[in-house]
């Protein structure tokens, strides 16, 4: 059976990674600019696809111009042993790790028996106007159901953007898809960047 969707509010949908920090896997390159800047500059880490990992490893960071497999922003880990499989998923097979904290609350859609029912209502809200405002006839709500199934049957382009285009309205400033994939939008809502091998490299990490 289906479990009921929670609220925004609940625990469930806005838990923040364990202890409060998030870890990310990247290039050297780009670990001296982050750290240097502390900030996810976008525009200035290259893209995913400028990444040629080992073979078997997963995974295409969304950065630059090109979103990654999850959509556009900053992908971060919820541990630091998950952010190193990135890192080190390089021909090189050198890396670094970036620890940061956040301000906010990331939308957790790693369960998606949990969140579907709150996505669906959110979606068939909006698709009527949607319809008007195109002059296109409207819809039952059955269909509407119907419609909304089909969409999120493709998981890049229906489910994914269906969450992160819920999470965004809702004001979180991320989704978490898993423990490997957490994207985040709102860079000004990671602190204090360190590097995990030397925190003196980076800002102070609050920890109060």
């Amino acid at each position: 059976a289906i479990k009921p969707a929670p609220s925004p509010t609940t625990p469930a949908a806005t838990e923040k990674p364990k202890g409060g920090f998030i870890y990310h896997g990247t290039s050297i390159r780009n670990a001296q600019q982050i750290l240097k800047s502390q900030q996810f500059d976008l525009a200035k880490l290259g893209t995913g696809a400028d990444i040629r990992f080992k073979k078997g490893t997963i995974g295409v960071f969304g950065l630059g111009q090109k979103p990654g497999f999850y959509g556009e922003g900053s992908y971060f880990t919820s541990s630091q042993e998950l952010a190193k499989i990135y890192a080190e998923a390089r021909p090189s097979g050198k890396g670094k790790i970036l620890k940061a904290s956040i301000e906010g609350k990331i939308f957790d859609a790693s369960d998606k028996t949990l969140v579907m029912d709150d996505i669906r209502e959110y979606w068939i809200k909006r698709v009527p106007e949607s319809r008007k405002a195109k002059k296109l006839p409207p819809m039952t709500d059955n269909q509407l159901r119907v419609a909304f199934d089909a969409e999120v049957k493709d998981w890049q382009s229906g489910y994914i953007k269906a969450v992160n285009e819920y999470a965004k309205d809702k004001g979180y400033i991320g989704t978490k898809f898993s423990d490997g994939e957490i994207v985040i939008w709102d860079t000004k809502a990671i602190k204090s960047i360190t590097d995990v091998e030397k925190p003196s490299l980076g800002a102070v990490v609050k920890t109060s």
